[in-house]
């Protein structure tokens, strides 16, 4: 329908694999293979095999709030969004950090609701310098979000996104960068960093500042 053509990929995500399909969107432009690309996800942890999956894994039990969703961002040039006239937001920094998996695939039990590696990296994304105005983050478990919660990084607006999505899987980070760009419209911010952790341990930071309006 949008007479897209081109390179494309599917990715398998319980998260991160969101922010490596991001990644790829933006080298892609990068690399001049496409002046237009859509990076998304969608997901439903309600499906009875998936949701079957999560309570047999113990995730329910350590604080997984399951919902479904889906979500997709139109990535172009900064020279041809320019020329479009109005950007809604500029993409500067996409990181995708393996910190290893959360959940066994052996005997289905949850091995570390909030392990070492993650946290490691969560502080790193959380007080990473310059700070945002607004950080957004989407945490999947009780112990992670109770952790946030006891984090206070100065001159920045958090906002617990589990609060407002659930865990929608692979489609968790791609709806918290919409949160993300609609906060930076409605709170007149300029700037915005969204920080993602699903069932696969690893950790997404995606960088925006806000464009014309």
């Amino acid at each position: 329908r949008e007479g897209l053509g081109g390179p494309s990929d599917l990715f398998f995500s319980r998260g991160g694999g969101t922010a490596q399909a991001l990644q790829a969107a933006a080298w892609s432009l990068e690399a001049a293979e496409c002046s237009l690309c859509i990076v998304g996800a969608a997901d439903t942890a309600h499906y009875e095999m998936t949701e079957g999956e999560l309570r047999r894994s113990g995730v329910l039990d350590a604080g997984l709030l399951p919902s479904e969703g889906a979500a997709a961002l139109t990535l172009t040039t900064l020279a041809h969004a320019t020329a479009l006239g109005r950007p809604l937001a500029l993409l500067t920094g996409c990181a995708h950090i393996p910190c290893g998996d959360v959940c066994t695939d052996l005997d289905g039990t949850v091995v570390d609701a909030a392990p070492h590696a993650t946290i490691s990296a969560l502080t790193a994304a959380l007080t990473k310098a310059p700070l945002p105005d607004i950080i957004v983050c989407a945490l999947w478990s009780h112990a992670l979000r109770t952790w946030l919660a006891s984090q206070q990084p100065a001159q920045a607006l958090i906002i617990d996104a589990h609060e407002v999505l659930g865990e929608a899987l692979a489609a968790t980070p791609a709806l918290a960068w919409c949160l993300a760009l609609r906060l930076l419209d409605h709170h007149q911010a300029s700037s915005a960093r969204v920080i993602c952790c699903g069932l696969d341990g690893a950790v997404g930071v995606t960088e925006f500042q806000r464009g014309s309006t």
